[in-house]
């Protein structure tokens, strides 16, 4: 009987001992302060964008994207990344095969821009001697292109001294951004000289009389090297043409959307003054 007493006092003591750990545990388990949850850390990334323009876009409630604003080839954005991971948007219009787009951010708004018209962590660069571009680090590789003098491309910001660059350009073939590598001598990014030939490629594709002073003005304010400089000096010189489609597009009102068949249909034989 004292045997069975004792058994009964020991499994009552433990009892109390196990239920005294219990609201112990729960005690300081309800007491914790919890660990704070890290909060998103945002950062950016650069991209240069090399397509002749890149649309600053909207993703709208009708789910596609809406051009606001565009970028010219050369330009400088900023891509937004969460966490260290870039922010996108993949989607498809219609039966389109699908797009991605970047989160980006320019002039403090934020725009979606398409993958394929920018180069990630890059900056912005240009060939300063007609190159081939091989699809190795040296000169008995494949060739992937052959980039003319004043070509604006992209490269890797280091500071190592190397043989050869790696550079990225966009194909207007391939509507995409391909990439290879360049002897380093024959690519700068000295960015007065690339935001100089930004102008002239403006320049070529400009008409108006007020426009191009402005574009001129711009571009004298800079101190490209003389190559470039002789480059901008060239677009200064006036084109005389006979051509008579050349005359009427640089007429006032040309850009109003003349009617070029109508207008060549007219007999130019003969004086429409003439009575």
């Amino acid at each position: 009987m004292k045997i069975f007493s004792k058994i009964i006092f020991t499994i009552s003591i433990l009892f109390f001992i196990a239920a005294g750990l219990f609201f112990v545990k729960s005690y300081v388990e309800m007491n914790r302060i919890p660990e704070p949850v890290p909060e998103p850390v945002e950062s950016f990334a650069s991209g240069v964008v090399l397509a002749p323009t890149a649309g600053l876009n909207l993703y709208g409630r009708d789910e596609k994207m809406h051009k606001i604003s565009s970028l010219q080839k050369g330009e400088i954005l900023q891509l937004l990344q969460i966490d260290g991971e870039l922010q996108e948007k993949v989607f498809s219009e219609t039966d389109a095969a699908e797009e991605k787009y970047f989160h980006a951010v320019h002039d403090n708004l934020d725009y979606w821009v398409f993958e394929d018209y920018v180069a990630l962590d890059c900056v912005p660069a240009l060939i300063i001697e007609k190159s081939k571009v091989y699809m190795e680090e040296n000169a008995e590789s494949q060739v992937a292109a052959t980039l003319s003098f004043a070509t604006i491309v992209a490269v890797k910001e280091s500071n190592e001294e190397k043989p050869f660059a790696l550079v990225r350009w966009f194909d207007k073939s391939q509507q995409k951004i391909l990439e290879g590598f360049i002897p380093s001598e024959k690519v700068s990014t000295y960015m007065d000289d690339v935001q100089v030939a930004a102008i002239v490629e403006k320049l070529r594709n400009t008409w108006r009389a007020v426009a191009r002073n402005d574009l001129f003005k711009k571009a004298f304010s800079l101190k490209p090297s003389p190559k470039m400089l002789k480059v901008l000096q060239g677009e200064q010189v006036e084109v005389v043409t006979n051509s008579y489609k050349e005359a009427v597009r640089a007429l006032p009102g040309s850009r109003y959307q003349v009617n070029m068949g109508e207008l060549n249909t007219v007999d130019q034989s003969r004086d429409p003054f003439a009575r």
